[in-house]
């Protein structure tokens, strides 16, 4: 079974600029490091970008907060190749993309 430790910061430059840090261990494999800044372009329309190192990834992203406390999140992050020679498509190299929807009931 899977054991994660993660220990994480969220610095708040200003009301539009964030600031995050993580440090992550699995046991099975050696400590990662992640960063990342997300920053407020418009009301309610977030720019998100983050580095991972070991092994090294870069992410980008963006978010929107709709009224009625609906979140939508578009990301994507840069997948080296596994090199698995044999499967063909699992060598390959780029970047990967992933959504997310979220509903913030507070939210007024």
């Amino acid at each position: 079974m899977p054991t994660i430790i993660r220990l994480g910061a969220t610095y708040s430059v200003d009301k539009k600029l964030l600031l995050h840090a993580e440090v992550e261990k699995d046991f099975d494999f050696p400590f990662m490091f992640k960063t990342g800044i997300e920053w407020e372009l418009a009301h309610a329309f977030w720019l998100r970008m983050g580095l991972q190192i070991n092994p090294i990834t870069f992410n980008m992203g963006i978010g929107y907060q709709f009224k009625n406390g609906l979140r939508i999140d578009l990301a994507s992050f840069y997948q080296k190749g596994l090199n698995l020679k044999s499967s063909g498509v699992l060598g390959a190299s780029g970047f990967v993309p992933s959504i997310g929807l979220g509903f913030d009931f507070n939210k007024k």
